[in-house]
């Protein structure tokens, strides 16, 4: 109940800042070609982080955590398999960019594999 809580909150709390309102409409177009990238690898946690990294280049930090707020959600009340370690994930993706540790889809790959490591 407590992650249902937060998943539901934090959007909001997000979205509280007049100039950090998204929609996650950015990561929704890039989404699929992005996700194309990471899909043979077999590390959930890895595929989370350098998705959401690769979407915070096309899209910024908070519209590309939100894309992934709403898939645990989704995840949540579907037939998926919510947790909040996949929020964590984003989370880190997302900082590897901003910070600009990751500037290319390769980087967020390679950054995303030195917290999420065992993958070829």
């Amino acid at each position: 109940m407590k992650m249902l809580l937060s998943l539901l909150f934090l959007p909001l709390i997000l979205s509280s800042n007049s100039h950090a309102k998204s929609t996650a409409l950015c990561s929704y177009i890039y989404s699929s070609k992005v996700i194309e990238k990471v899909e043979k690898f077999q590390n959930d946690k890895l595929k989370h982080c350098s998705v959401t990294c690769m979407l915070t280049l096309r899209c910024g930090p908070i519209d590309a955590l939100e894309l992934g707020m709403l898939k645990e959600m989704k995840d949540l009340f579907g037939d998926g398999n919510a947790e909040w370690a996949d929020l964590e994930a984003n989370q880190t993706g997302a900082y590897q960019a901003s910070i600009g540790r990751a500037r290319t889809d390769k980087e967020c790959i390679s950054r995303c594999r030195d917290y999420y490591p065992n993958q070829k």
